[in-house]
């Protein structure tokens, strides 16, 4: 529901001619808790989507009349390539929409250790999905090195750095799939 307000309602309406109520973008499911999209829940997460590269073109070409030279990267979480339907869901991104602003860089937030956590899975697993996320996001824009992993170098809940060992590993990993850009974080 972010975004959701009188504006965002407003302007919804003029650009698709569909009024917003919360209520029409769910359908209670037979379990408790269960709830599912509709169609409208679908169409308003992809104009937000379409709303929020708007901002970012305008950002870009904007700087890019004072510097052409400025390069520009989108950063995406990692779901817009393993989850589509999620990211755009819940974090009203999509790739393929990112794809039409024709940015420098497609910046994947690969982050091993959070994927770790957030999805329950052990590294082998977490590796084996960063190499498919490399291959479809490589797929996905065409250019692998337009294609710009983010690795995780900082345990996020600690502090402390990662052992270098597991930063080369995942690097060589993904190197090994695709001559993709990388970059380190933080």
């Amino acid at each position: 529901n972010e975004g959701f307000g009188p504006e965002a309602s407003s302007a919804f309406l003029r650009d698709t001619g569909a009024s917003l109520d919360p209520e029409s973008l769910y359908v209670r499911g037979e379990a408790p808790g269960q709830v599912h999209y509709t169609r409208l829940f679908w169409k308003w997460s992809s104009w937000k989507n379409r709303r929020l590269m708007a901002v970012a073109e305008r950002l870009m070409h904007t700087v890019k009349r004072k510097r052409p030279e400025a390069m520009f990267a989108i950063n995406l979480m990692y779901e817009s390539v393993t989850n589509p339907s999620y990211a755009l869901a819940w974090l009203s991104q999509d790739i393929g929409e990112a794809m039409k602003a024709d940015f420098d860089y497609y910046s994947i937030m690969a982050y091993h250790r959070q994927m770790g956590q957030e999805l329950q899975k052990d590294g082998t697993a977490i590796k084996e999905m960063i190499a498919k996320m490399v291959e479809d996001a490589s797929n996905a824009v065409g250019d692998p090195s337009r294609v710009l992993m983010k690795v995780q170098t900082i345990d996020w809940k600690t502090g402390k750095p990662l052992e270098n060992d597991e930063v080369v590993d995942l690097i060589r990993e993904i190197k090994g799939v695709r001559d993709v850009s990388l970059a380190v974080v933080p």
